[in-house]
């Protein structure tokens, strides 16, 4: 016998612009944007309507509407966290998506007081940059054809003139020395798009800043440097060359324990040396000299990631991730 499935209920969904900060699991006030109804003014669900209402215009000036309707939010399932990327913390550490922002949202039906659900937010496009880089994008384009048009011209020209005299320098040299020249000045062989970088300072740079880029890991780590000045004549005895020094207990507090190791040693003298963590110390060995410089590396799994290595993503992850990073540069 088979089942008669029931029939989805239409949902309303709706897009404001949030006029204060919204809190995750908290209620906010938003002025309605634009809105798609469940249902038509007889009251049947809206498939006869099916038509998109809009009440402001978040290109130009989200919540520019004469008389704004203003409705209630609510992060009922707390959507709104360190997960969401909108989300940012206020001085007390409390995650919020700040004002001034857009929030497409869904309106349950067993809601009475008429509250709506958080989606997805975005923040509102600015016309005039679309413009100025629509405009941009044109004269490059007339300028690209320009070029190729005059270097056009310019090789019909010396393959039709007769007796012409040979460059020095063959096209392939010009292109290679001008590669070279590239490299030189800090040309990059990739895109600085979808990497991580801190922009820092730098007298020698022409704009005064330069991009350092972070080193990525399979795993989750916090790292930590030791500078350890060896004198054997202060210390234990040369046919026992070794002793405890103590790690930075703040380090460890951020560290699962045990899981601290020493990853690299540099001595500034032609020295045998080693060295290996026993529990909150780092034991150091020297053989062949009194005195010397010793700078430990050490490594460790951040508190809460014990486990988690090169863990499986998904596609629509991948691209909220490259979205988040654009965003952060400027791009998106």
């Amino acid at each position: 016998m088979s089942e008669t499935l029931a029939r989805p209920i239409p949902i309303p969904i709706a897009e404001f612009y949030l006029t204060e900060n919204w809190y995750g699991c908290r209620t906010a006030i938003g002025n309605l944007l634009a809105y798609f109804p469940a249902f038509d003014d007889d009251g049947s669900d809206g498939s006869g309507d099916n038509q998109l209402h809009q009440v402001g215009d978040p290109g130009i000036d989200p919540g520019s509407a004469p008389q704004p309707l203003q409705q209630l939010l609510y992060d009922v399932g707390g959507k709104i966290g360190p997960w969401e990327l909108a989300a940012i913390q206020d001085d007390n550490g409390e995650w919020h998506v700040p004002a001034g922002w857009l929030a497409t949202c869904w309106q349950p039906p067993d809601a009475v007081d008429g509250h709506w659900r958080p989606l997805k937010f975005g923040y509102p496009c600015e016309q005039s940059q679309a413009s100025e880089a629509s405009e941009e994008s044109e004269q490059s384009e007339q300028s690209e054809q320009s070029e190729q048009s005059e270097q056009s011209e310019q090789s019909e020209q010396s393959e039709q003139s007769p007796g012409s005299e040979q460059s020095e320098q063959s096209p392939g040299s010009e292109q290679s020395e001008q590669s070279g020249q590239s490299g030189q000045s800090g040309g990059s062989g990739g895109s600085e798009e979808g990497s991580k970088t801190a922009i820092v300072p730098a007298r020698w740079s022409p704009t005064g800043y330069a991009a350092m880029f972070i080193t990525e890991m399979p795993e989750v780590r916090f790292e930590d440097i030791m500078v350890i000045d060896w004198d054997a004549q202060n210390g234990p005895e040369l046919c026992d060359p070794s002793r405890l020094f103590v790690i930075d207990p703040k380090y460890l507090d951020t560290c699962v324990d045990g899981t601290v190791q020493v990853c690299g040693i540099a001595p500034d003298m032609p020295v045998a040396v080693g060295a290996a963590v026993e529990g909150g110390n780092v034991r150091v060995r020297v053989q062949g000299s009194e005195s010397a410089r010793v700078v430990l590396r050490l490594t460790a799994i951040r508190k809460g990631f014990q486990g988690v290595r090169l863990p499986t993503k998904t596609r629509a992850e991948f691209v909220k991730n490259e979205r988040f990073i654009r965003k952060v540069h400027g791009d998106g």
